[in-house]
């Protein structure tokens, strides 16, 4: 059975994956947090950018979009327990820094934009901060919240709308076009 500050931090962290992506606008399909066979959590989101697109540096948003919903998790736990070394963040903060490097192939830009996109997510939750904790807390009294049954994973107004990518969309917002 996992601690419940372990517990806490992993449902924060998902909270903040959940909200972030509400907040914009990429509609959250499920949410779990799980001690079954060990704490896990995940959030099933509509990404920005679908993964069979070949990114362009028109995609810069888009990317940005799916990246600042990835390190939500982390921002959020940051939020949560300050100068907590622990965290459920490894993954997703590898597979941001692969979503950045498809437009970036200098790592230390990569790094630095990393950071700067961790900030910002810092940033959007703390607005946001009384709706993370309430869905942390939702999710720690129940083992899984599917966004059907339960509508406690979108902010009140619904968010602004998600730019995602679309084949008409894409081909006249080409750089230079």
């Amino acid at each position: 059975m996992p601690d419940r500050a372990d517990a806490a931090l992993l449902a924060h962290h998902e909270a903040g994956h959940a909200v972030m992506a509400s907040v914009l606008g990429c509609p959250v399909r499920r949410a779990s947090v799980r001690a079954t066979g060990g704490l896990a959590g995940y959030v099933d989101f509509e990404h920005a950018v679908p993964p069979s697109v070949d990114v362009t540096p028109a995609h810069r948003p888009l990317v940005e979009t799916d990246a600042l919903v990835l390190l939500a998790g982390r921002a959020a736990e940051c939020e949560y327990a300050p100068g907590m070394t622990r965290t459920h963040a490894g993954n997703d903060r590898t597979h941001a820094r692969a979503l950045l490097a498809t437009l970036e192939p200098i790592e230390e830009v990569v790094a630095s934009w990393l950071a700067y996109l961790l900030v910002r997510a810092q940033a959007i939750l703390q607005a946001h901060w009384a709706l993370v904790y309430a869905r942390a807390r939702c999710s720690t009294e129940a083992s899984s919240i599917s966004v059907r049954s339960r509508r406690c994973w979108t902010p009140r107004g619904g968010g602004t709308p998600c730019r995602r990518w679309s084949r008409r969309s894409s081909s006249s917002s080409r750089p230079g076009s």
